[in-house]
């Protein structure tokens, strides 16, 4: 960051700022001694002009090009360096240049030229300031020059980048790593490689080449000539480096005829480079000023005609015959789309900026249809697959690189969501009848009977998104085929870079073993077990751990193994019962004859192995969106084909990441991984991303700090991407009538209270975040399992507080009413209290003994005041100072929270003094407490080995570790302040709802507060709390108070707004003990409304985005006598879930409601035009406005779409002043009516 100097103050004047957060009436100013700065004056018999040639000896000359010859990209073209600037300048003697230059010519000695260091020699330019800055960048730079690149370096016809201006990375690789109980695979690099690499970094080309010569033979130093040069070769090998090689698109490109329309002498990519004026632009916005990415619609598209089997069943409309005629023209299409990446560099002082630029010509044939909800996205689809033979003829050869590797299909693979697993059969047989041959692989029974022929002889192959991810059989099965270690998989069902590399291993190791095996299958079978029995003598070998000591997993044996999380790849093994299962030992059956002799009659084929005619994703947003999804992008990525097609009502398109993973979907390269400046990533994965990427690639991302211009132009980049690859029509849907219905409401008292005090509690507690992460901890007692119970199994604060909206009881509390649940949460406040009390007790009187046992050592440690010279500071004893001043927690707290924590102090120390030696194990590794062990079979011990340390480390450790004690000793004294501030506040809210008598006001408000009249009596209706801190008074007093930002109660040091206040007029009372029933007020509404609806032969839809909430609202419709449906279980009760709901004309005794859940697939894709009110239980926890209104598109769109006849109903319900209404009002933009 650089600021300008505006004046200088005198250094004798001592001024130091002062920051108050109370500014008192007589605050006085400060009068100062300061200098301001001088400002330019005009000169105005001087001028500076460029010119041609030197005009006479010691003068001020410019030469600047008016033509740059074409430069031809080379491998060695770095090595010159055109010159875009000359200029020679008189020197003075005595001036700033003249000294600069005497400063650099006698470090030069016989030097005929000074190359400029840029990073250090910043006061050179300083010096020539009067004529740099009013220098322009040649205008001939200012264009965009393209480079030669006819003498590039080459390999399989692809542009190889020179190593010496771009460096090649090293390779990662994955070692399992163990910290505590956990086992991980971390990315490292080769020592040596990644010396060399950073090495080779450093002493690449520079950029920007400037160099200073005296001219002359004498050398008198009368002037000096300044030579400024760009190389534009090195910075556009930098930007062809950041390419990846070999994508299929590119091999498309390559590989395609020259003689087709457009292709001829467009796959040679293009190369150029420019220099223009940098002026440095803020990143506060966060890119919010770059124009807002867009859709294109095919408004304008010529319509196609009818498909040949559409025109005599169900013709389609003439807005979707505009759709399919885009989608033949995408297949049909011959032009390249240009990938780009832009290398920067600045010229420090004169702000200019040097661009190279590499554009890369890729081709891929599909797009992504982004209709909107009940457009028909399926029948057009299936328009095409119908009109392509008849309209494009044959589709292009297989690639010749993927001949061998691959088997050809004329089919199109259909990956689906699993609830869709039913609709898209229905929706062929109904368009296309039997004229198609269709497969459908629901779940991995059905893709176990599955062969070869069968994928080769079909039309259409359906697979359900369930089948390629999670914990199933698909992926170990295919590294086992490849012959890739099955062990090296990630366990669980979430991918990221570690799972993505050893799927590319996999499928090099596919096409390796298809290769070999195409003809003639008869030893595939034990080549894999080979490959099996070679990874199992390798599969313990010795790793690292992550505190850099001695692999403790050199000796284990495979049981061991396997007990820590592992799973030994080995060859076929039978089972504790008896013999492994057919499945489990040869899922191909290539043992048998018939595959032996042909490879079609194969089963259980990897989807990998094919080239595919086409490849369609349905609803594919929750691929890029879904942790548990991510396998299944990663395989999309896989599969090779001609045409590739994503379908998604609300794909992400807000950022220029958005668009990058629409991009990644199509197989493009829109650019490398850059966030913008201040920007946190929505990247799915967050920390899991951090974890995969190495130290040496979290430093080399720190190196080069990329422009706002240069992602202003990804930005444009990305929506030439949308222009050419996706559409989104508007379904014109306005016939259908649609009514929306907001029913707000108030709490009752009760459950108006819970919430409160959960609210209140997060709060106090610093967890009101939206990343506030529930804990996985089983102990009881501390402070992670007390957050947890604090959360009920929610992931965030915010989901936590949604669910007390609707229910008072989500969690494990058992209770039949909200006065049952406020009684129950008070008695389990008060436990974790003294849960809270214990554990610090204990904690204290353990960092007492560990002191005790240091001044055995150290005498004289006791006291230490800093951390300085080999020395720890005694943390204990500032504590104990800290206590004993009422000082000990951070933020503030009154006095019967001292008083409170000086008593637990004074309990520890008696403690100590009944047990002195008693050890809970807290410092036994830091004390050197841990000994060496063998196990039974005399191997090293999993526990934790050390060496053997001297005293006076022994006694570093254990100082050291007693100063981190003590940050968990002040947590928890925190802790204690906002339990017993939420404890006493909801107490005297559930006191103030029962009671209707007077209180006494202890505030010091204005002569005018009500309080003064009444000698300090309050009547219940003007007397409010501070939900800060849970202390009272009269409403009058509590705001005097908030508007000096203390407190009511003069002992109390928390900071109050006027927002703390809750008067108790607001809170209720409560007149009936039934408060809102068994399943409380809003949900017993909401249960009313879905009866009365079903009642009138309605059919309805109850969105809800937790489980845990959706089983009760299950539980109350069915004790109201509301039969309920939920899309969940195998995909045969999915399918059957959505049947009862899809018919016509439903039985007496169907089922007339569905359960959903809002944010995940299940509520997109599927037709349920059948219903015609959909329920919105509570507003959508999203991250982003685009994220909340995609979900609810896609809700509404269930009902809202072509073939609706009734009247649509949108119901919400809100609970007021919650954040039911919070969220509502900030997605909506709508003010809910109090």
């Amino acid at each position: 960051e650089s600021r300008d100097i505006v004046l200088r103050i005198d250094k004798k004047s001592h001024f130091r700022p002062e920051f108050q957060s109370k500014h008192e009436a007589d605050h006085k100013s400060q009068s100062l001694q300061a200098t301001v700065n001088g400002s330019w004056i005009v000169v105005s018999d001087a001028s500076l002009q460029p010119v041609l040639y030197e005009i006479e000896k010691n003068c001020s000359t410019l030469l600047m090009p008016v033509k740059i010859s074409r430069i031809a990209l080379s491998n060695d073209g770095w090595k010159s360096c055109p010159s875009i600037l000359e200029a020679r300048v008189p020197l003075g003697t005595g001036d700033l240049l003249f000294t600069e230059c005497q400063r650099l010519w006698a470090r030069a000695k016989e030097s005929a030229f000074i190359e400029v260091n840029l990073q250090k020699s910043s006061s050179i330019f300083r010096s020539l300031a009067f004529a740099t800055s009013r220098l322009g960048v040649p205008k001939v730079t200012q264009s965009w020059l393209e480079l030669d690149s006819d003498v590039i370096g080459k390999k399989n016809d692809e542009e190889i980048a020179c190593e010496s201006c771009a460096p090649k990375k090293p390779d990662v690789k994955w070692t399992m790593v163990q910290k505590g109980k956990t086992i991980q695979f971390l990315p490292i690099e080769d020592g040596q490689r990644q010396a060399r690499y950073e090495h080779n970094m450093k002493h690449r080309p520079d950029a920007w080449l400037v160099t200073l010569q005296i001219p002359g033979e004498d050398k008198s130093m009368e002037s000096v000539d300044i030579k400024i040069g760009v190389n534009a070769v090195s910075l556009a090998h930098r930007a062809l480096g950041l390419f990846p090689l070999s994508t299929l698109a590119r091999r498309a490109m390559i590989d395609a005829p020259t003689s087709a329309a457009g292709i001829s002498n467009k796959a040679n990519m293009i190369f150029d480079w420019r220099v223009i004026s940098h002026v440095e632009k803020q990143s506060a916005d966060s890119g919010k000023s770059f124009p807002r990415l867009v859709f294109t619609s095919n408004k304008t598209t010529e319509p196609a005609s009818q498909p040949p089997e559409f025109e005599s069943r169900y013709p389609l409309r003439p807005e979707q015959l505009r759709s399919l005629s885009w989608m033949l023209s995408q297949e049909a299409s011959s032009a390249p789309f240009y990938e780009e990446e832009v290398v920067e560099a600045m010229l420090p002082n004169l702000n200019w900026r040097a661009e190279g630029r590499a554009q890369r010509p890729v081709l891929v044939r599909g797009g992504i249809v982004a209709d909107e909800v009940g457009y028909g996205k399926t029948a057009i689809t299936l328009g095409l697959i119908d009109a392509a033979p008849k309209v494009n003829g044959k589709p292009p050869a297989i690639p010749e690189h993927l001949k061998q590797s691959h088997l050809h299909t004329k089919a199109t693979l259909v990956i689906v969501p699993s609830h869709l697993m039913g609709q898209w059969p229905r929706e062929i047989s109904k368009f296309l009848g039997s004229s198609k041959v269709v497969v459908t692989i629901k779940d991995i029974g059905s893709f176990n009977k599955l062969t070869v022929n069968d994928i080769l002889q079909a039309d259409i192959v359906i697979v359900n998104f369930s089948v390629l991810s999670g914990n199933n059989k698909y992926f170990p099965r295919l590294a086992h085929f490849a012959g890739v270690n099955t062990s090296s998989l990630p366990k669980g069902s979430k991918g990221g870079r570690h799972f993505d590399d050893v799927y590319n291993e996999c499928l090099v190791g596919l096409g390796n073993r298809v290769a070999s095996h195409r003809e003639d299958c008869s030893t595939a079978f034990e080549e894999i077990e080979n490959d099996a029995e070679a990874h199992e003598s390798l599969a313990i070998e010795e790793h690292l751990r992550l505190d850099g000591k001695k692999s403790v997993y050199k000796s284990l044996s495979e049981k061991q193994v396997n007990e820590r999380g592992f799973t030994i790849a080995s060859k076929s093994k039978p089972s504790a019962k008896g013999k492994a299962s057919a499945a489990d030992v040869d899922p191909w059956e290539l043992r048998s004859s018939k595959v032996k002799s042909d490879i079609k009659n194969m089963k259980s084929p990897p989807l990998e192995m094919f080239f595919w005619d086409r490849v369609v994703v349905d609803e594919f947003t929750y691929l890029l969106e879904k942790a548990d999804r991510a396998r299944v992008q990663s395989l999309v990525l896989g599969l090779n084909s001609s045409y590739r097609w994503g379908l998604s009502a609300t794909p992400p398109h807000e950022t220029f990441d958005d668009i990058k993973s629409l991009a990644s979907l199509m197989g493009i390269h829109l650019g490398i991984n850059e966030p913008l400046p201040c920007v946190l990533s929505k990247k799915r994965g967050g920390s899991k991303e951090d974890q995969e990427t190495s130290a040496s690639e979290k430093f080399s991302s720190l190196l080069e700090v990329r422009s706002m211009q240069w992602h202003e132009r990804r930005h444009r980049l990305g929506q030439e991407f949308l222009n050419k690859f996706v559409r989104q029509n508007i379904a014109e849907i306005d016939e259908i009538k649609y009514e929306e219905h907001l029913v707000a409401m108030d709490l009752p008292a009760a459950e108006r209270g819970i919430y409160l005090e959960m609210n209140n509690y997060l709060k106090s507690l610093e967890m009101n975040s939206k990343k506030a992460l529930k804990s996985k901890k089983d102990s009881k007692g501390d402070r992670e399992n007390r957050t947890q119970r604090i959360l009920e199994n929610s992931g965030s604060a915010e989901e936590a507080l949604l669910k007390r909206c609707t229910h008072f009881n989500i969690g494990s509390a058992k209770s039949s009413t909200a006065l049952e649940a406020c009684d129950l949460i008070i008695s389990q406040r008060k436990i974790e209290l003294v849960e809270c009390e214990n554990e610090l007790m204990e904690s204290i009187a353990a960092a007492v003994r560990q002191r005790n046992l240091i001044l055995k050592h150290d005498k004289n440690w006791k006291g230490m005041s800093r951390t300085e010279k080999g020395e720890v500071q005694d943390t204990l004893e500032r504590y104990i100072v800290d206590v004993q001043n009422r000082n000990s927690i951070q933020g503030g707290a009154d006095e019967e929270i001292h008083r409170r924590i000086q008593d637990i102090l004074k309990l520890a120390e008696d403690d100590v003094k009944k047990t002195p030696h008693k050890d809970d194990g807290t410092f036994a590794e830091a004390n050197g407490d841990v000994e060496e062990e063998d196990d039974e079979n005399g191997s090293e011990s999993i526990g934790k080995k050390r060496k053997k340390k001297d005293d006076a480390q022994i006694v570093y450790s254990m100082k050291f570790a007693l100063r981190n004690h003590m940050h968990k000793v002040r947590a928890l004294s925190k802790e204690l302040r906002g339990r017993m501030q939420a404890l006493r506040y909801f107490q005297w809210v559930r006191k103030t709802q029962l009671e209707h008598a007077e209180i006494e006001c202890i505030g010091h408000g204005s002569t005018v507060c009500e309080c003064k009249a009444t000698g300090g009596k309050v009547p219940r209706n003007r007397v409010g709390v501070l939900s800060s801190c849970g202390h009272v008074g009269c409403l009058s007093c509590l705001e005097h108070h908030a508007d000096r930002e203390d407190c009511i109660e003069p002992s109390c040091q928390v900071p109050v707004k006027r927002t703390h206040i809750a008067s108790a007029a607001a809170l209720g009372v409560d007149r009936t003990h039934a408060a809102g029933g068994k399943y409380g007020a809003k949900l017993t509404a909401i249960v009313k409304k879905v009866k009365e609806l079903v009642e009138g032969q309605d059919r309805v839809i109850l969105f809800v985005q937790f489980d845990d909430l959706k089983e009760k609202v299950a539980e109350a419709l069915q004790d109201s006598g509301v039969k309920s449906l939920q899309v969940q279980g195998s995909v045969a009760k999915q399918i059957k879930a959505l049947d009862v709901l899809q018919k016509e004309t439903p039985a007496k005794d169907d089922p007339r409601v569905l359960l959903l859940t809002m944010d995940d697939e299940s509520s997109a894709g599927v037709n349920l035009t059948t219903c015609n009110h959909a329920i919105f239980v509570h507003p959508l926890l999203a991250e982003s406005q685009q994220q909340y209104n995609a979900y609810e598109t896609q809700a509404i769109g269930r009902i809202r779409r072509y073939g609706q006849t009734k009247t649509v109903h949108i119901w919400r319900f809100i609970a007021r002043d919650t954040i039911d209404s919070e969220i509502y009002e900030e997605r909506t933009g709508k003010k809910l009516s109090s």
